[in-house]
């Protein structure tokens, strides 16, 4: 059974392995979970909105010219999130779009998708004993917001050191906002407080 410890992802200052892990995330997390849920209310979605650039200085990253990231990655990666898209259409007959995005620090590149069906809750990939692996806090944990929740996966170990931290870090943020007829979900984020505020204005842009 993997640790905490062989989960950890270098996240900060390595961009190319966050966009790679920002779409490997969309295909294992999500679409099951869409195609598994029969009590999932479809509705009736018109044109999905997932515009050029979002609050925060984020830029979809089919737009973005990079001095860090080679053209062909972006191209590469542009290819696969449309792949995503014609899986996602398939299992959701009411429709459904993802897209990309880089922050303006070139740090993080969460993938942010909208289709027309209710989902259940947003449940941690793992549900870890802290004692029992001698942490100082669960590495998976859940924050309830009014209308989003997010689930926060921190590591107490340096990715490149593999030392212990003094702090946990974040390492990676997965928010969701959900209801009749539509979901809208934040793979690979960074930052809670931007990941759950990308995704209410991602919500009112398509409610």
């Amino acid at each position: 059974m993997k640790t905490p410890r062989d989960r950890t992802v270098a996240v900060l200052g390595a961009v190319a392995g966050l966009l790679a892990l920002g779409l490997l995330v969309v295909f294992a997390v999500v679409l099951p979970k869409v195609s598994a849920d029969p009590a999932s209310e479809e509705g009736s979605l018109g044109e999905i909105d997932l515009p050029d650039t979002l609050t925060g200085g984020y830029t979809a990253l089919d737009t973005v010219e990079s001095e860090q990231i080679p053209a062909e990655q972006i191209q590469a990666l542009v290819a696969s999130q449309e792949y995503a898209d014609d899986v996602l259409a398939d299992l959701v007959d009411a429709g459904g779009a993802s897209r990309q995005y880089l922050n303006s620090e070139e740090t993080a590149a969460p993938t942010i998708q909208v289709y027309g069906a209710e989902t259940g809750p947003l449940i941690p990939e793992q549900i870890v004993d802290p004692e029992a692996f001698g942490l100082r806090e669960a590495p998976f944990q859940v924050v309830e917001g009014d209308d989003v929740t997010c689930i926060v996966e921190r590591s107490e170990v340096d990715p490149a050191t593999q030392q212990p931290l003094p702090e946990p870090r974040v390492v990676s943020v997965t928010c969701q906002r959900t209801g009749p007829g539509l979901t809208v979900r934040l793979i690979a984020g960074t930052n809670l407080g931007e990941s759950a505020a990308l995704v209410n204005e991602v919500w009112d842009l398509n409610a």
